[in-house]
């Protein structure tokens, strides 16, 4: 890997250019400048670690004429290091690398948000951190009630992404002269997603998405402050004629007020429903115009809901943090509260909802099935995390910490199939090339759960890695459900 200083000079890391080059983990050991015409065994070493830690990583970031290259060095303990290369020396950032996440690069300062509070900021702020290890600024107190997303820059301007209760939208951020950083809020017409698309890093236009479960992808152009302007919109694959979205909001276990929207035909009631959900990793289920869903589900008046549960990042990063770990019960139990108010609002019936997840929602929807198996009528879950105690990470608790085992115990699919339940129809999707969740978590659920119910499908695709689908898949999924939710 490498980045470029100049025309004649890159800042390289070679994990493979010698036995002494590479960390334990196959990461760079070492930092090189290489100079044109030089060979990179004679290029100068300007920081180098042991081989016990993860390593160095390097990459660049632009604003308008403004480049420079970061080097981030990760320690196995999990810390680290951040260094900038400018004015043809390397210098390292007086913060810990572990307390942040990086975003964008801006008027000579860096973008994050804080992971843990650090000087006189809090936990969740955005902060300007000046490549120059001057003060750094507060640019955005820690949101309280939506989920930062992403930040991008223009030459004049920083294009904030957020989510909030299921809806993404817009923000553009400026500088003012005496240090102070104000926002102004791109306009919304609510139960849609605005996304930034592509910026140009050399002036203030840039191009962003807007979508929603009943129009399809719109793209527009802006420059600085004026009005958008459309430039192009995807073609309607359903009629639209008599639906609507709508937002309500369910009330968990612990009194947690969970919102979810639902998408469905005006006026009906106690109709085929797939309620959807994630609830991990802070990745919100935004509206998306799935032109598949509506032809076959929502045009035949079928109702499609997305849970916003705890787990995901719609209300920032405490929302997040009480659907992770050992808390990741709460995520069930949202979960579970929506569907008892889809009900409560004659909106469907437990026999008529089926609940769809994939990966950490593929886990989501089958521990909820295996706790409240009278509440729904089928199950559809790909490429799911089956048994905890088989994967590495802690987003749904650490098996090897003491203090985590009963939690992840309760939780944990495979573990929790008992001989003298009921359980709905599943459907159980995974993939030979899957190797993000490997497939024996769906193979090993189907059979323990056919050995009690005889009522799973396992679908094991011989291509296709991760979450992909096709037309075909999808178009399984809905005539699983059709099938079922009688």
């Amino acid at each position: 890997m490498g980045e470029g200083q100049d025309s004649n000079t890159l800042l390289v890391g070679a994990p493979k250019l010698d036995d002494n080059s590479a960390t334990d983990y196959g990461h760079s050991r070492q930092v090189r400048i290489w100079k044109r015409g030089e060979k990179l065994n004679d290029s100068k070493v300007i920081l180098e670690t042991t081989k016990k830690e993860t390593g160095f990583f390097l990459w660049s970031m632009y604003n308008g004429d403004d480049y420079v290259p970061i080097v981030s060095l990760w320690l196995k303990s999990g810390g680290g290091h951040t260094y900038v290369y400018r004015e043809n020396k390397i210098e390292r950032l007086s913060h810990p690398l572990e307390i942040n996440s990086f975003h964008a690069f801006y008027k000579k300062r860096l973008f994050l948000q804080l992971e843990k509070s650090w000087l006189k900021f809090k936990k969740g702020d955005i902060i300007a951190y000046p490549i120059d290890n001057s003060a750094p600024e507060l640019v955005m107190k820690k949101p309280d009630n939506f989920g930062f997303t992403d930040l991008v820059t223009t030459k004049n301007a920083v294009i904030v992404s957020y989510n909030q209760g299921g809806q993404g939208f817009l923000a553009e951020i400026k500088r003012k002269k005496s240090g102070v950083w104000k926002y102004k809020r791109l306009k919304s017409s609510g139960n849609e997603n605005l996304n930034v698309m592509s910026v140009d890093y050399f002036s203030s236009k840039y191009l962003f998405l807007k979508e929603s479960f009943l129009e399809p992808k719109t793209l527009f152009g802006r420059e600085k402050l004026r009005r958008r302007r459309k430039i192009v919109q995807s073609d309607h694959h359903f009629n639209v004629a008599g639906l609507e979205t709508k937002k309500y909001t369910a009330i968990s276990k612990d009194g947690t007020k969970v919102p979810y929207t639902i998408v469905k035909k005006k006026g009906t009631q106690r109709v085929k429903t797939i309620l959807y959900g994630y609830g991990a990793f802070g990745y919100s289920v935004l509206p998306t115009y799935k032109s598949d869903l509506g032809k076959i589900w929502l045009e035949d008046s079928g109702a499609y809901v997305i849970a916003h549960i705890r787990g995901g990042s719609d209300y920032g990063i405490d929302w997040h943090l009480d659907g992770r770990g050992i808390h990741k019960q709460n995520s069930i139990d949202d979960f579970i509260a929506v569907a008892e108010d889809l009900i409560k609002r004659n909106f469907s019936e437990s026999k008529r909802i089926g609940i769809w997840g994939a990966s950490a929602g593929g886990l989501l929807v089958s521990a909820t099935m295996l706790q409240r198996p009278d509440l729904f009528g089928a199950v559809v879950s790909e490429y799911g995390v089956q048994d905890i105690f088989k994967i590495d990470g802690d987003e749904y608790g650490d098996s090897n910490n003491p203090d985590h085992l009963s939690a992840i115990t309760k939780l944990s699919p495979y573990q929790n199939i008992y001989p003298n339940k009921q359980y709905p129809p599943s459907f159980i999707i995974t993939s030979h090339q899957d190797f993000t969740v490997h497939p024996f978590h769906s193979r090993k659920f189907h059979a323990k759960l056919n050995e009690v119910s005889n009522k799973s499908i396992l679908l094991e695709k011989t291509a296709g890695s991760h979450t992909s689908r096709n037309l075909e898949e999808r178009a399984m999924v809905y005539t699983f459900f059709q099938k079922y939710l009688e």
